[in-house]
């Protein structure tokens, strides 16, 4: 397995838009495990362990510490989602409220605190496949997805792709940047896993010759899953081409504020990962993962391919807010249910 980017290019190290201080808040906001709490002067001493170990437990703290939702899209004033480095910081560092974001924002926040650690790291796009999963043909969206690339081997150009923005079904670690046959990395919890593959766009206008190189074709990320997705299953393609933030919070922009029949603009959705109880005492960073999931009015818990649902119909609002703070911790300002009323994603009350 290679796993290099298309051009064997290096990813060089960039400035974070995180300062020292910023970062090592963000590893005590994540719980990282560390027999002395990391100060700013070992982050910008550049003394902090950069290595892929390292980054695996980054990413699956960070999965836990910040659910993916899109709360702040329906229960507040502007109905805006703050994806700026300076907001998502905020929102899901300072605040202390148990918020989280969704692709954008976790993405963002965490592309700054690899940076700022050390990390050769980017970021690009992606498009989400809409297709159930007993089709096999993709059927793909706008652009309207966020990735990041690491390269956390010192002086290697070994690439890895990260993603703790997908909300249910996504990556659960690194996984590296090869579509070889034994490239699978566990997903969440067993049977839970994923691989990367390579195709076409099913619209595109260019021809690969037989022995031409591998340009016109997406990697595509997939899963397989027990009886959930039993076989294998695309949920998102994307390219390697650099995208900036002012790309993402474009694109932002129009998910939180285009009416019609999306996803996050029809639904109050919240993921939050959890831990699931090791029964070899080992460490829990190294463990499962469950995901508590909110689906417009439904709620439930998953671990592998099993679920268990707790809430079948949420009556109204006020108990979905309820739900929100109770079990999912994410504590929304008072009165925010009344933001909602008249939207897609509002509950119909029960009588």
């Amino acid at each position: 397995m290679v796993g290099t980017l298309h051009d064997n290019s290096y990813i060089k190290q960039v400035p974070s838009c995180y300062t020292p201080l910023q970062v090592a808040q963000w590893l005590n906001r994540i719980s990282y495990p560390s027999e002395t709490t990391v100060t700013e002067t070992e982050i910008s001493s550049g003394t902090f362990p950069i290595n892929f170990e390292t980054l695996t437990i980054l990413v699956r703290l960070h999965l836990v510490a910040f659910p993916y939702e899109n709360t702040a899209m329906h229960y507040t004033p502007d109905h805006d989602m703050d994806v700026t480095p300076e907001g998502v910081f905020e929102r899901l560092v300072s605040e202390h409220k148990g918020k989280g974001s969704y692709c954008f924002g976790l993405n963002t926040l965490l592309l700054g605190m690899l940076r700022g650690l050390g990390y050769r790291a980017y970021a690009s796009v992606a498009r989400v496949n809409k297709s159930p999963p007993h089709l096999k043909d993709p059927n793909y969206q706008p652009m309207s997805h966020m990735i990041l690339f690491i390269q956390p081997i010192v002086n290697s150009n070994q690439t890895y792709v990260v993603n703790v923005g997908f909300g249910g079904s996504g990556l659960a670690r690194p996984i590296l940047l090869s579509d070889a046959a034994d490239n699978i990395v566990q997903g969440t919890a067993p049977p839970e896993e994923h691989r990367l593959t390579r195709g076409p766009h099913p619209d595109s206008s260019r021809e690969r010759p037989h022995s031409g190189p591998t340009c016109s074709l997406d990697w595509r990320l997939e899963i397989r899953n027990g009886m959930k997705f039993p076989n294998w299953h695309i949920l998102f393609a994307f390219g390697e081409a650099e995208f900036y933030q002012p790309d993402f919070e474009s694109l932002s922009f129009s998910v939180a504020k285009r009416p019609g029949p999306g996803i996050l603009w029809q639904n109050v959705i919240c993921i939050k990962h959890v831990w699931v109880p090791s029964e070899d005492g080992g460490r829990k960073e190294d463990g499962c993962l469950g995901r508590d999931i909110m689906f417009g009015g439904k709620v439930k818990r998953e671990i592998g391919d099993e679920e268990e649902v707790i809430i079948d119909n949420l009556k109204d609002e006020t108990e979905r807010v309820q739900v929100l703070r109770e079990t999912f911790g994410v504590q929304l300002e008072d009165g925010a249910e009344r933001h909602i009323k008249g939207r897609d994603a509002a509950l119909k009350s029960k009588k």
